[in-house]
């Protein structure tokens, strides 16, 4: 399962996998570098790539794509997390002011290739075993320039949006909040040490009832 929101997340469920057998990190950027550039070049009349219609015009450009591979937090081993203070807006701009006066579209093409090649070699240094099926939720899902690109990059297996499984690709995040929040009522620990680095398990997350929080009421 890959997750494109702002970062990339990747978990690996194995069929019938017992809790200790799931794998699950951020990998590195997903929207958060394409959206901050587009945004930033267009003065905010862009919010981000539509269609992915700049990503599949541009090219991408073989040295920038390296050294920006070239990352600690890619190389480094799950568990492990990310987010906008690394592969933020501010990172964004500071792409967008080396790349001076070239095309736009060549380095949101760049940024997308970052993106599907960093997915591609967490998979490949992390999990036990070849991709089979990659099924893919958020925002970057709609993206077909990313969808294309990971498919590329993977060189085998199918890349699937997750609204085909019975996951609407764009409310995956919501429905496991609501686990994580279902499980801290209940009192039941709602995350995987393996996967969150934790020494243990325990419940995560705080309880704010308000000021009338009424009576809970806890139910299996």
């Amino acid at each position: 399962m890959l997750n494109l929101g702002g970062i990339a997340n990747l978990t690996w469920l194995p069929a019938g996998a017992a809790p200790e057998a799931v794998i699950a990190f951020d990998v590195g950027p997903a929207n958060s570098l394409v959206d901050g550039v587009v945004q930033a070049a267009s003065g905010g009349e862009e919010r981000f790539d539509a269609d992915g219609v700049r990503a599949r015009r541009g090219r991408p450009d073989a040295a920038l794509l390296a050294e920006l591979l070239d990352d600690d937090f890619l190389r480094a081993a799950p568990p492990k997390s990310t987010g906008r203070e690394r592969y933020g807006s501010a990172e964004a701009e500071a792409l967008l002011a080396r790349w001076r006066d070239r095309p736009l579209d060549d380095l949101v093409a760049t940024l997308v290739a970052f993106t599907a090649e960093a997915v591609a070699r967490a998979a490949r240094d992390f999990l036990p075993e070849p991709l089979d099926r990659l099924l893919v939720g958020g925002g970057g899902a709609r993206n077909p320039a990313v969808c294309a690109a990971l498919e590329v990059a993977l060189g085998g297996g199918s890349v699937e949006p997750m609204d085909a499984h019975g996951v609407p690709a764009d409310a995956a995040e919501a429905m496991a909040f609501s686990l994580l929040g279902r499980n801290a009522l209940l009192g039941l620990p709602n995350h995987l040490p393996r996967c969150t680095g934790s020494s243990r398990e325990c419940v995560l997350g705080e309880i704010a009832p308000g000021r009338a929080p009424g009576r809970w009421i806890r139910t299996v």
